[in-house]
């Protein structure tokens, strides 16, 4: 009986350290970024220092190995006369790997305007858009999600 019990209960930790893991795991994350202009780099700087910063992502480059989530995001200055002040942003989100043809699989996109009082609230939108993407492969492509 004390047997049985040591060996249901040493299956149970077991079964909590394998969901802590699992709940533990990064997503890898790319940024890539192109634009010129000073808002759309400092944009682009600190969606990438928010993602070194989270609990769930992790950060990676172009050379890092395996499957990832990437943000594409392209910037424009949006007001010529006052350079600076606000970008237009553009993001698409795909699924890549080395083994995915062309850019990546896509899964969503969107464009976002952004004011330079407002940079910290567009990187958090931004943050949530690729959390959204992530949830995204792990509901409806399964079998991408098991590479990332």
């Amino acid at each position: 009986m004390i047997r049985s019990t040591f060996v249901v209960l040493l299956s149970f930790l077991a079964t909590i350290e394998i969901c802590s893991a699992q709940t533990q795991r990064k997503i890898p994350v790319e940024v890539k970024h192109s634009g010129k202009d000073s808002l759309g780099q400092r944009y682009a700087f600190e969606v990438k220092e928010a993602i070194r910063a989270s609990q769930g992502m992790r950060l990676v480059t172009e050379s890092d190995p395996g499957a990832r989530i990437v943000a594409k995001l392209v910037t424009l200055e949006t007001n010529e006369d006052r350079p600076g002040n606000s970008t237009t942003i553009s993001i698409t989100y795909v699924f890549d790997s080395d083994w995915v043809p062309l850019a990546g699989y896509h899964i969503t996109s969107s464009v976002e305007f952004c004011g330079s009082l407002k940079i910290s609230e567009c990187v958090r939108s931004t943050l949530a858009d690729v959390d959204r993407a992530i949830s995204t492969v792990r509901t409806r492509a399964p079998n991408l999600w098991k590479q990332l």
